[in-house]
């Protein structure tokens, strides 16, 4: 069944049994990679802090704590506050990565185009649907728009990203994500013509904002890996069968900018 959720929580959309962007992912390093659970870092839960800042401002006001200024949670200040985030099942932040919020909250602020995209639309907003191979998708907007048409995911990055964002999108399949979302998108509206949109922020000073879209050829390689990929996935799944690497010697070459013969 197709369906549009809104005010779903992230716990609850993480629960459902479907095939997502991330899982792709993994699958796509080896079908044995998508069926080991993974595990939550340290620079995923600081994206989570992330996104529930700019997203959702009042649930990062619950559930999101840092100590005062030269203070710590044996201090009277720092036990309230730390009593106060057990009770509730938040986070205490570091001070640093509390003023890079911050910073990155009002880089977003400043930003005419990524500051219209969010005021104007919805949040967190949970995507499912049946694909054509039979299989149940969901997916997590971020940003919904549906009155032009436009999906928004929200990403932080490292000032040095910025100069070879291209190399980022390929390593973390970036444009994947672009065309799954649109795939669901279509499948639970009547709308065909919908657009990705990357806001990415820099995760330190001076927090610099892009927004950015893909070309329509990077769209269709999209397009393509993404239906092999789901070939294979589904026939994985028709046999439950979930291979590794091979289990043999395998040639290997250096890459062609360290070869010189």
């Amino acid at each position: 069944m197709n369906e549009l959720v809104f005010n779903q929580t992230h716990r609850d959309y993480l629960a459902v049994y479907a095939c997502s962007k991330s899982l792709l992912s993994r699958f796509a390093i080896t079908p044995a990679h998508c069926r080991v659970a993974q595990e939550t870092t340290d620079a995923m839960l600081f994206g989570t802090a992330l996104h529930t800042c700019i997203l959702e401002p009042e649930k990062f006001a619950k559930y999101y704590a840092t100590y005062p200024e030269g203070k710590d949670g044996r201090s009277s200040e720092g036990r309230a506050i730390k009593k106060a985030m057990d009770e509730a099942g938040g986070h205490i932040l570091t001070r640093d990565k509390w003023d890079r919020l911050y910073g990155m909250s009002e880089a977003i602020k400043s930003s005419k185009t990524a500051s219209n995209l969010i005021n104007q639309s919805r949040h967190e907003v949970s995507l499912f649907w049946e694909h054509r191979h039979g299989f149940m998708c969901k997916a997590r907007a971020d940003i919904w728009h549906p009155t032009i048409g436009i999906i928004a995911d929200l990403k932080k990055v490292t000032p040095g990203d910025f100069q070879a964002l291209d190399r980022t999108i390929v390593k973390y399949k970036y444009h994947w994500q672009d065309e799954w979302y649109t795939q669901g998108a279509r499948a639970v509206t009547d709308r065909m013509d919908w657009n990705f949109v990357f806001i990415f922020v820099e995760d330190q000073a001076p927090f610099s904002v892009r927004c950015l879209t893909l070309s329509p050829e990077s769209k269709m390689q999209a397009h393509e890996e993404l239906a092999d990929i789901t070939a294979d996935y589904a026939q994985c799944l028709k046999t439950d069968t979930w291979p590794g690497y091979p289990d043999r010697v395998e040639m290997i070459e250096l890459p062609r900018w360290a070869q010189t013969v």
